[in-house]
């Protein structure tokens, strides 16, 4: 509960949507936090590639993306005052962090 306390009290004040988007966004990239680090590893004791094998870097590249999310939600950069122009850009990056996994 301290960690939802601590990236998303900047968003107490805002409206009920956007504190919805960003709590949703929060607990994706905090789901991926964790899952990363362990298909890293699964990776890795099925076929060893060295650290910076093509799998590895791949992982270590969403891994720099999911803490750049965070670390945006921290800031309070994703901040839609519900206009439809800012909430398609909001559903867009959602669709592009959902993209990059596949």
């Amino acid at each position: 509960m301290k960690l939802f306390q601590y990236f998303l009290s900047a968003y107490n004040e805002s409206s009920y949507i956007i504190q919805e988007k960003n709590k949703a966004l929060f607990y994706f990239l905090i789901t991926f936090l964790i899952l990363i680090p362990v298909a890293m590893a699964a990776f890795n004791i099925v076929q060893y590639q060295g650290l910076f094998g093509t799998a590895n870097v791949i992982m270590i590249t969403l891994l720099i993306t999911v803490i750049i999310g965070l670390f945006l939600i921290k800031k309070r950069s994703i901040q839609c005052k519900c206009k439809p122009s800012c909430n398609n850009s909001c559903t867009i990056r959602c669709g592009i962090y959902v993209l990059q996994w596949f």
